[in-house]
């Protein structure tokens, strides 16, 4: 797993991305849908919408995660929300059982 990053695509701290081993997507989607986040799309990329309206969209063939942050969240707040989502990732990484 990479360390959170703001994507360079932004200019505004609305988007942030992070990599994921890509065999796990599929488990911590699941994961953050138990939480009771919703489940937008399963195609080529995976997009999981928080109840505060942030969006993580994965890749599952690279493992890539961006971090989409709601334009709501003020600009100088958008870094911790990016962190939370990161923090609410990582906690459902870390709790799928460890590969055989």
């Amino acid at each position: 797993m990479t360390a959170l990053s703001r994507d360079p695509s932004c200019l505004k701290d609305l988007a942030w991305r992070m990599d994921i081993p890509p065999d796990a997507v599929e488990a911590v989607v699941d994961r953050l849908v138990e939480r009771g986040h919703r489940l937008v799309s399963r195609s080529m990329v995976i997009i999981v919408d928080t109840e505060e309206g942030h969006r993580y969209v994965f890749v599952p063939r690279t493992g890539r995660v961006q971090l989409r942050i709601s334009y709501l969240v003020p600009k100088d707040d958008r870094p911790d929300e990016a962190k939370k989502l990161f923090e609410a990732l990582t906690r459902s990484l870390e709790a799928l059982p460890a590969p055989p």
